[in-house]
């Protein structure tokens, strides 16, 4: 079994799901022309056996949002469930001008570090040999819309 969860780290707190849109609003102002953290928490459970839990950070860098961009996006009911009110995998992606580290991370499934755990519980391969960003931007055909530098932690793996 696999569980994840994700908030986004701003040097004045963590923001997590947004209880409602005007909350939303003010994530999302506090993050325009910033850098933040994104951590994802992971756990593998083997039934029957042992858990491995585990956390990744990375870096997003978001370019400066003016109100109506906002609202725009806001009204896509995108944010309302993401944790620091966007979502880089889809229409929040035009957000975003870099990543620092591994971008399935932001996204909400750290697909490196699930490896490594995986190949730890049980000595095999998760992956095949099938490279995390190819399995990204299969699941999440928005990701073309991010700039190249929001690849550069997957693109090293």
């Amino acid at each position: 079994m696999i569980g994840a969860d994700t908030l986004v780290v701003l040097e004045d707190g963590a923001y997590t799901k947004p209880a409602n849109r005007d909350e939303a609003r003010r994530m999302l102002a506090r993050l325009s022309g910033r850098r933040h953290e994104v951590i994802t928490g992971l756990a593998l459970h083997r039934v029957g056996g042992e858990t491995l839990v585990d956390a990744d950070v990375a870096g997003v860098h978001f370019r400066q949002l003016d109100p109506a961009a906002i609202d725009r996006y806001l009204a896509s009911g995108e944010a309302d469930d993401k944790a620091g009110a966007y979502g880089i995998q889809g229409e929040g992606a035009d957000f975003i001008t870099e990543v620092e580290g591994d971008l399935t991370c932001v996204i909400g499934l750290p697909l490196l570090r699930l490896e490594a755990l995986f190949l730890q519980m049980t000595g095999l391969a998760l992956f095949n040999g099938r490279r995390p960003l190819g399995i990204a931007r299969m699941a999440f055909p928005d990701l073309d819309r991010l700039p190249p530098a929001c690849f550069q932690g997957l693109r090293q793996a």
